[in-house]
């Protein structure tokens, strides 16, 4: 009986996150050619529709624990299973580093997961295909839009952003409004890439 309900509720769980991103589609937007950005070969329909189909192949198990993580704290360096999921996209907020999303401004859909850890650090995942997210930092910001095929990434003041399938942007240390946005396209396995904000 116990096994029931729990499978109940983790087919319940999964059909509710699907149920809102099939309710979106997908916008044409131009990135900018000069970060090395170019579009979705064909256009965008085909490869949104393919990171809806991986997103819903993700096991179970990890969108509940993802579910579930979202009122716990974890140990420094904790790494979660999840992000591991083709489709899923997680980003780590180092010390000192914060999310500006609140509960009306989550993302193009809401995180799947998010891990508090003891050491200050967080890290937050999303199905790919999302809005601009942002994140900022004492005297710097930075920003992920993670959509159209590719992660386009920038970093501004005393923020750096790595790229966990190669490449980073770093700001140029101005703490103030006079710092410049250093930005770039980082398409190469999009699916499974996620992004390490930290303060500089």
């Amino acid at each position: 009986m116990v096994q029931i309900a729990l499978t109940t509720l983790l087919a319940f769980a999964v059909s509710t996150v699907l149920v809102d991103a099939a309710l979106i589609q997908p916008l044409k937007r131009d990135l900018p050619a000069d970060h090395g950005c170019a579009p979705c070969d064909g256009g965008d329909q085909k490869y949104y529709d393919a990171a809806q189909k991986a997103f819903s192949e993700v096991d179970p198990n990890l969108i509940a624990e993802g579910k579930a993580s979202f009122d716990q704290t974890f140990e420094k360096g904790y790494n979660p299973k999840l992000c591991a999921a083709k489709s899923i996209n997680c980003v780590t907020a180092g010390k000192g580093v914060k999310w500006t999303g609140d509960e009306h401004d989550q993302g193009l859909t809401k995180p799947v997961g998010r891990w508090r850890r003891k050491d200050g650090t967080e890290t937050i995942a999303w199905p790919y295909w999302q809005s601009t997210l942002q994140w900022t930092c004492d005297g710097g910001s930075g920003t992920t839009y993670n959509a159209h095929c590719t992660i386009f990434t920038c970093a501004k003041g005393t923020m750096k952003a790595d790229i966990s399938t190669g490449g980073s942007v770093q700001g140029d240390g101005v703490p103030d409004n006079s710092a410049k946005n250093v930005c770039g396209c980082f398409p190469k396995d999009y699916l499974d890439t996620d992004i390490a904000f930290t303060h500089i």
